[in-house]
C-alpha cells in the first residue's frame, strides 16, 4: 500500500505559502494535478495551476465556486484548522471562534456529503515551523513554546502534510467527520 495521487485533481486553497504550499508540493510529487489559490496576482510555483481568489469578495468567491464545481460523486475534503479550535487561551477569542467554527463545518459537511461518497475531515496543526510562525513569534518565543511541547520541538510543514496526504488518499475510505490534531502532544499537557 502506498499513497498515490496519479490522475487525481487536487485543490489547495492557500497553497502559496506555509503548510498549504507544502501540501501542494507533496501532492504534486505524488502525481496529482494540483491547483492552488492565493491572493497575489501571480505566484512562483512550477507545475501547479494558480487561481487568484480573494475569499473576502463575494463575487470573486462565487466565480471561483462555479469554476471548480465537481460533480464526481466522490471526493475528499480536508479542512486545515488549528489546535486553537480544540483548546484556547486568553486573547485568542476571534481566532479560536473561527477554528471552532471550521470544526462545526467539518461535522455538518461530513454528514451532508456522505451520500455523495465525499469524506470530510479536519487536520489541526499545532505550532509549525513556517515563515509566518518565525515572523510572528521570533526565535526566543519559539524556543520557549518548544519546551512546552512533549516532543520538545515544533512540527515541520512536512509532518502536517503527511497527515493530510493520508486522509485525502485512497488509503482512507471510511474516516469522516474527524479532527486529527498534529501537535507533538501539546494539547494533552
Amino acid at each position: 500500500m502506498k499513497i498515490d495521487f496519479q490522475n487525481k485533481k487536487v485543490l489547495v486553497t492557500g497553497g502559496t505559502r506555509g503548510i498549504g504550499r507544502q501540501i501542494a508540493k507533496d501532492m504534486l510529487e505524488l502525481g496529482a494535478d494540483v491547483t492552488i489559490t492565493g491572493r497575489s496576482p501571480e505566484v512562483d510555483f512550477t507545475g501547479v495551476e494558480y487561481m487568484q481568489v480573494d475569499f473576502l469578495d463575494d463575487d470573486n468567491t462565487n466565480r471561483f465556486i462555479e469554476e471548480i464545481s465537481i460533480k464526481q460523486r466522490y471526493g475528499k475534503i480536508v479542512n486545515i484548522s488549528s489546535i486553537w479550535g480544540s483548546i484556547s487561551i486568553a486573547e485568542r477569542a476571534c481566532y479560536s471562534t473561527s477554528k471552532f467554527g471550521l470544526r462545526g463545518l467539518t461535522l455538518a459537511s461530513a454528514a451532508e456529503l456522505a451520500q455523495f461518497n465525499v469524506l470530510v475531515n479536519t487536520v489541526s496543526p499545532g505550532f509549525t515551523l513556517t515563515d509566518l510562525t518565525r515572523q510572528v513569534l521570533g526565535s526566543e518565543k519559539m524556543q520557549e513554546i518548544s519546551q512546552n511541547i512533549p516532543m520538545g520541538r515544533m512540527a515541520e510543514p512536512e509532518e502536517i502534510s503527511k497527515t493530510v496526504l493520508f486522509v485525502a488518499s485512497e488509503l482512507n475510505s471510511y474516516i469522516s467527520g474527524q479532527n486529527i490534531i498534529v501537535d507533538g502532544g501539546f494539547v494533552n499537557v
